[in-house]
């Protein structure tokens, strides 16, 4: 009897053991290797696009021996779904999203700056408005939990206008904006690039108040601290892929058009603002975040937080790894 209890204990002893070795191999791959680095990006958006082109259809990732794997969602809202669902470990997102997630978990930092990017509120041609005041009594549709709402909502307020009251904010997905332009739906949008330059080549929309606005890449807090390494590969690659693009911007903006299923050249034509994506050299490339940025950031961040846009606030500042922060302080 003692025997056989000794040897069903050795065998679940066993069978514990190579559970546990499935799982470390599972975990960190068939080669001993970390566990692929999943990254979201969208194909609606054109400036962080073209870096998640040069880092999907070149050999830099490999390169730098990074096991980042890219993958495609249409815009942020389910971006943030399924990084909350552990689905995804980073996330290339303007600052909106990003802060919406981590106000939602913890588990969440700003890896890098990713890119400058343009954003209008646009008003549909034949309304006559002509100015955020004109407004008033309007429909307002823009996708919520994305970069332009929290400005939208700003700008209203600084023109005297409850956004609350003075005019109808609809939340519209990104890809159902022109079609809300086009039968009269709404009277004006908001949203980023490409979208803006065909609104104003299909002659559905013209800007009424444009805005500089910025990037992150957001990781997985868990990941970054059991995979440093991995993360430092890929903010390498990420580095190199920016200069990708500033030396091959014709190829670069034909993967962007393959993928997003627009014109190559509406896709030619897109107003650009990201210095990176003009460098000659690859230390000219610069991922840093300027103190300028963490506290016009949080100036929207506060502004969200008392529009009860989010729940909770977040110190964006402490959410920066210190040594991303740029020597720039205006940029």
């Amino acid at each position: 009897m003692k025997t056989n209890t000794i040897t069903k204990l050795g065998i679940i002893l066993l069978i514990t053991v190579g559970f546990l070795i499935a799982a470390v191999h599972f975990q960190t791959g068939n080669e001993g290797q970390p566990a692929k680095l999943k990254v979201a990006w969208m194909t609606s958006w054109a400036d962080a696009g073209f870096v998640a082109e040069s880092l999907k259809r070149t050999d830099i990732l490999e390169k730098n021996g990074s096991s980042a794997e890219m993958i495609e969602f249409t815009y942020g809202p389910p971006m943030v779904e399924a990084a909350l669902a552990g689905e995804i470990d980073a996330l290339f997102v303007g600052w909106v999203p990003a802060v919406h997630l981590m106000s939602k978990s913890d588990d969440w930092i700003v890896a890098s700056r990713l890119v400058y990017f343009p954003m209008a509120l646009m008003a549909r041609e034949g309304t006559g408005i002509r100015n955020v005041s004109d407004l008033k009594g309007r429909k307002i549709g823009v996708p919520y939990a994305t970069g332009p709402y929290p400005l939208v909502i700003d700008s209203l307020k600084k023109a005297g206008l409850d956004p609350n009251k003075d005019v109808e904010l609809i939340n519209l997905k990104p890809n159902d904006l022109g079609l809300a332009l086009q039968a009269k739906q709404v009277d004006a949008v908001a949203w980023t690039e490409p979208s803006l330059t065909i609104f104003k080549q299909q002659g559905l929309a013209y800007s009424i108040q444009d805005y500089i606005d910025i990037g992150f890449v957001i990781l997985s807090k868990p990941y970054a601290e059991k995979h440093p390494e991995e993360v430092q590969k890929f903010l390498k690659a990420l580095k190199e892929a920016e200069f990708y693009v500033a030396q091959n911007k014709d190829e670069v903006f034909q993967w962007f058009s393959e993928d997003s299923r627009f014109d190559l050249s509406l896709v030619k034509s897109l107003k650009i603002v990201e210095p990176n994506f003009d460098a000659n050299s690859i230390t000219d490339i610069d991922l840093g975040v300027s103190q300028f940025w963490i506290n016009s950031v949080q100036e929207k961040i506060d502004l969200e937080y008392e529009e009860k846009i989010i729940s909770r606030k977040v110190n964006i500042q402490e959410r920066i790894q210190s040594h991303l922060q740029s020597e720039n302080s205006e940029s």
